[in-house]
């Protein structure tokens, strides 16, 4: 496991904490993904966080991660969201049924969680749970994962990140 800490200049103590994983697949395949939990505040300007961490996916490999999950802290519409999952499908928008929402746990209102999923990954299904945090998890059932590809150089066992 990899793990990241962004700082955001333009927001006083704040950073885009994440990790990347990379799981090896008893086929030989290697699920690349990126973990996120983004600022909240009213105050975080979210393009500044999107483009923050867009730039750390193309530095290092957005077209190989084949999920992206996590506290996003942003809302579906949002287009800070779309500057981040461009590319990608919503597992809950695709498999999913209800609103969906993730926070708070007790009274979930508001979607801010997300498990973004290349589009040549099958989502068979999307659901919440109770995680017994402040949000609520994502359980996302992918489908056969031989079919997929990916872009770029492909991950391997003795190479997890594709470098």
């Amino acid at each position: 496991v990899q793990t990241c800490a962004l700082p955001i200049s333009d927001i006083p103590d704040s950073q885009v904490a994440g990790a990347v994983l990379a799981v090896s697949l008893p086929e030989g395949r290697v699920l690349r993904i990126l973990m996120v939990d983004l600022p909240s505040g009213a105050r975080i300007d979210r393009m500044a966080v999107s483009e923050r961490l867009r730039a750390f996916m193309e530095r290092t490999g957005s077209g190989e991660y084949d999920l992206m999950i996590g506290d996003f802290n942003m809302t579906p519409r949002s287009s800070a969201l779309a500057g981040i999952a461009g590319g990608y499908q919503d597992a809950f928008a695709v498999s999913g049924s209800g609103w969906g929402g993730t926070w708070t746990r007790h009274r979930p209102l508001l979607r801010l969680d997300y498990a973004l999923v290349r589009p040549d990954i099958d989502v068979v299904d999307a659901r919440t749970f109770d995680a017994g945090t402040t949000h609520l998890g994502i359980l996302v059932t992918l489908g056969d994962l031989e079919d997929s590809t990916g872009d770029g150089v492909a991950p391997t066992a003795e190479s997890p990140l594709g470098d």
